[in-house]
C-alpha cells in the first residue's frame, strides 16, 4: 500500500503473517459503498493504530480478492448461519444497566427530578443497543475457517482460519451452565475473537476443530 501527498509512506505484509482478517462499515460508509479492510498481523502492537494496515475498498469484487489469498471461499457462501442464545440480546441490561440507571434515578429523584428523563432514554438507547447486537451477530464455519458478523449501528465481518489459533478457552457461568451455554475465546497472535452464548456442544465441536487444524497444518 502507497498513501501520501508530500511524504509518501509505503506498508507491505507478508500473507503467512496475517492472523485474521476483518471488514467493517458503518450506515454512511454503506451508503457510499466503502468499507474498511483490516488485516492483523503478528507481533503488532493492537493499541498503536499508526501499526494497522488497514484501506478502504470501494468494489465488492476487490475486497473479495484482497481477501482471497487467506481464505478463497468465505463460510457465508456456502454453509449455514448460527447466532447466540437469546439470552445474549437482554441480560446485560437486566443485570446491569438497568440497576445502575435505578440506583442513579434514586439519588437524582430528591435532587432534580426532571433528570430522571435523560436516563430513561440512556436506558432505553443501551436496550435497544444490546438487542441489535444480538440480532446482528451470527457466524458461520466449515472445516478450516469461521466467520463472524458482528456489530451494533455498523456491521464488522471476521474471518478467521483455525490453524492460526494460538489456544482456545471455553468459559462459563452459573447461569450459562443452567442454560447448557458457553462462551468461546478464540486467542491469535492478532486479536482475540469472542463467540458468546452459544450451545456446549457447539462450543466443544469448535475448540475440536481448531485443534485438529493446528494440530494437522
Amino acid at each position: 500500500m502507497e498513501w501520501g501527498f508530500l511524504q509518501t509512506q509505503q506498508k507491505m505484509l507478508i500473507q503467512n503473517k496475517v492472523q485474521l482478517i476483518s471488514w467493517n462499515f458503518n450506515f454512511v460508509r454503506k451508503v457510499l459503498g466503502i468499507s474498511i479492510l483490516r488485516f492483523f498481523m503478528m507481533g503488532e502492537n493492537l493499541t498503536q493504530t499508526k501499526q494497522h494496515i488497514q484501506l478502504p475498498v470501494m468494489d465488492q469484487h476487490l475486497l473479495y480478492q484482497l481477501i482471497s489469498p487467506y481464505q478463497a471461499v468465505l463460510p457465508s457462501s456456502n454453509t449455514q448461519s448460527y447466532s447466540t442464545h437469546i439470552s445474549y440480546g437482554w441480560r446485560n441490561t437486566l443485570l446491569f444497566v438497568l440497576p445502575i440507571i435505578l440506583v442513579i434515578s434514586t439519588a437524582i429523584y430528591f435532587w432534580n427530578p426532571w433528570y430522571i428523563l435523560f436516563l430513561l432514554l440512556l436506558l432505553i438507547y443501551l436496550a435497544i443497543s444490546n438487542w441489535v447486537k444480538y440480532q446482528k451477530f451470527k457466524y458461520w464455519f466449515n472445516e478450516t475457517t469461521i466467520q463472524i458478523q458482528k456489530g451494533v449501528w455498523g456491521v464488522e465481518n471476521i474471518l478467521l482460519n483455525f490453524n492460526k489459533i494460538q489456544h482456545v478457552m471455553v468459559k462459563t457461568s452459573p447461569f450459562l451452565r443452567r442454560k447448557k451455554l458457553a462462551t468461546v475465546e478464540l486467542h491469535t497472535a492478532g486479536e482475540t475473537i469472542v463467540i458468546p452464548y452459544i450451545s456446549i456442544e457447539q462450543a466443544q465441536y469448535l475448540v475440536d476443530l481448531s485443534l485438529v487444524n493446528v494440530e494437522f497444518h
